[in-house]
């Protein structure tokens, strides 16, 4: 335990270090919008608002992806693709530019990229000519003085300052952080802690059997070092952190874990190989392929995913543990999964009504918010609590990804985001945070929320103010109590009736009034009904029926307008007996939460003063 302590503590350091470095580099001269940053090779001066990066190593194309942050640009794409799996992926429009060792300048160039990103042992020929193309970062993959584990996190750390995602890497570096933690106490849970191995990559060299064996200092075994196991390969650290070796090499290792990394074809020809069977390890059955693509020289994602296939090859599935970085703790979300969040969160985004609720009503601004439905601003009973600065990310189902990542956000709340794609960029961006699923009641996502903030005692407030309120007005419906009711959203198409998702129906319900059971389509499970002709408008003629429309949609109001003067509407009993009510639709039919429940209640005391002085 007192290493993973140790191992967070020294991550912050790095952190620390890597931006005062690039801090007392800005003392020297760049022009005004642009950073001073040093890298292997020398200095760059790189803009503050990079949009269009070129990577010609597939290690810093994952780093790029993870701080949420695609490319323009990249070397031999089909080979990362082979190799590096990790979410997000590229996108289909990043241009390939040649291979790694030979990158197409011209290609490079036609990009006008803001900064390309290198490795130091493949540029050494053709820095000046990439150099006049855009700034350029150039980095030691294969250091001497430290371990490779170190100069990943110095390397990422480095690209976040570039890009200027610090936020980001932090989260990136916390949340993997917390997986090796895990992955210690599964190791743990199962008895094998501190077990040794060797980790070996092996295939064919001139037809004869070769080994890769991975030495100390190489970023593989670091990792797996720190998941609590034990390196059985001592030979002295490698430029390139493995020892190349054949079979004799196996004459002095005994029984130990042996993780190998081998192509299909020549895994299936090994098995049988006599020398292969006559292996301790293999005889053991402590010899585990890992299959043919494992990346070992990536980044963060990539470290996590070997971890994850090492745990998998040995029947250990990792646990969730309260194991975060400095500055971060874990909440378990609406699905049940832990997350890391900030202790403080301070640059919040919201991409949903519920969400945008929840934070205004604990008194916290968001520096994003989502649109509402077909609008292009959030919903007018939200928008009278946000601030002037408050940016649009576009609508719920489309987020605009650039807008998010342009502030910089060190969390997201989501409130059940489905789309895969868009998650995994949203995760790239900050920590997301899932706080309610369709089923739950908008108290429970508040909670929830507030935990986060570490403002439970005021969620808890806002819930009991709520229900003393609705104790207040049930006295005042004591006679409605059981009669049937609907909420209908009138657009263009026509009346729909609105079922138990939306807010202003829990309010109902709350009061005693209760949705009718003759209409499947009410039922949980559903949002609404589906348009309803004129002449099928008597199936709405319950005991009181509220009317209304969303907010800009003229042609649904000029409807209602007209569908109200019609006879067949004027004969209903709701006409008759003064039991239709019209309402903001925005609010009535929303997603919301707390100000929007307390708002419908403001209106229906409305509602029921009028009706009792009419």
């Amino acid at each position: 335990m007192y290493k993973h302590i140790f191992s967070r503590m020294v991550l912050v350091l790095l952190l620390v270090i890597v931006i005062t470095n690039v801090v007392n580099a800005q003392q020297n001269t760049c022009q005004t919008g642009f950073r001073l940053i040093a890298h292997a090779m020398g200095e760059a001066c790189v803009s503050e608002d990079v949009q269009r990066v070129v990577v010609l190593e597939w290690s810093y194309v994952e780093d790029v992806l993870a701080l949420g942050v695609m490319p323009v640009g990249v070397a031999d794409i089909d080979g990362y693709n082979n190799w590096v799996k990790i979410e997000p992926q590229l996108d289909p429009t990043v241009v390939d530019v040649g291979t790694r060792q030979e990158p197409n300048l011209e290609v490079i160039a036609s990009l006008n990229p803001d900064l390309i990103i290198a490795p130091s042992f493949r540029v050494a020929n053709n820095y000046e000519a990439l150099r006049a193309i855009a700034p350029i970062l150039v980095f030691d993959a294969y250091p001497t003085e430290i371990s490779h584990y170190d100069e990943m996190l110095n390397t990422f750390t480095t690209i976040a300052v570039a890009l200027n995602r610090q936020a980001q890497a932090e989260s990136v570096l916390s949340q993997m952080q917390a997986y090796f933690a895990s992955a210690n106490q599964a190791l743990v849970d199962a008895g094998r802690a501190n077990e040794t191995f060797i980790l070996a990559q092996t295939f064919l060299h001139s037809d004869v059997p070769t080994f890769r064996l991975f030495t100390d200092n190489s970023l593989a075994v670091q990792v797996l070092t720190q998941i609590g196991l034990t390196n059985a390969w001592d030979d002295a650290p490698q430029q390139y952190g493995y020892t190349t070796v054949n079979f004799e090499a196996f004459a002095d290792i005994g029984d130990t874990n042996f993780f190998y990394i081998a192509q299909p074809d020549y895994q299936s020809a090994l098995v049988v190989s006599p020398l292969w069977t006559a292996l301790p390890f293999v005889n053991s059955d402590h010899a585990y392929w890992l299959g043919g693509d494992v990346w070992l020289f990536g980044g963060p994602l990539s470290m996590q995913v070997l971890v994850d296939t090492v745990l998998d090859a040995m029947g250990i599935s990792p646990v969730v543990t309260n194991t975060c970085a400095t500055d971060f703790r874990l909440v378990i979300d609406a699905m049940g999964e832990g997350v890391c969040v900030p202790q403080n969160p301070k640059r919040v985004v919201a991409l949903s009504e519920l969400d945008i609720d929840a934070l205004l009503a604990l008194g916290i601004q968001p520096v994003a918010v989502t649109n509402g439905r077909g609008q292009t601003t959030p919903p007018r009973y939200l928008s009278q609590y946000l601030g002037t600065d408050v940016v649009s990310t576009g609508t719920f189902y489309q987020p605009n990804l650039e807008i998010i990542l342009a502030q910089n956000p060190d969390l997201i709340l989501f409130a059940g985001f489905t789309d895969a794609d868009v998650l995994s960029q949203l995760n790239a961006i900050a920590p997301v945070f899932n706080a309610a699923t369709p089923a739950e009641s908008w108290q429970t996502h508040l909670t929830r929320v507030g935990e986060v903030f570490n403002m439970q005692a005021e969620a808890d407030s806002l819930i009991q103010a709520y229900d003393a309120r609705i104790a207040h007005l049930r006295d005042s419906l004591a006679d409605a109590i059981g009669d049937e009711f609907v909420v209908v959203r009138w657009s263009a198409e026509g009346p729909q009736m609105m079922a138990s998702r939306v807010i202003s129906i829990r309010v109902l319900t709350d009061l005693g009034l209760v949705l009718p059971t003759n209409i499947p389509d009410l039922q949980d499970g559903h949002a609404h009904t589906p348009p309803l002709s004129l002449e099928k408008l008597d199936i709405v003629d319950v005991d009181w029926v509220f009317i209304g429309t969303l907010a800009g949609e003229g042609d649904a109001v000029d409807a209602l307008q007209s569908a109200l003067q019609t006879p067949l509407f004027q004969s209903l009993d709701i006409v008759k007996n003064n039991r239709y009510f019209l309402i903001d639709g925005s609010i009535w039919t929303s997603l919301g939460g707390y100000l929007g429940v307390m708002t419908i209640l403001d209106d229906i005391q409305t509602i029921i003063i009028e009706r009792t002085n009419s």
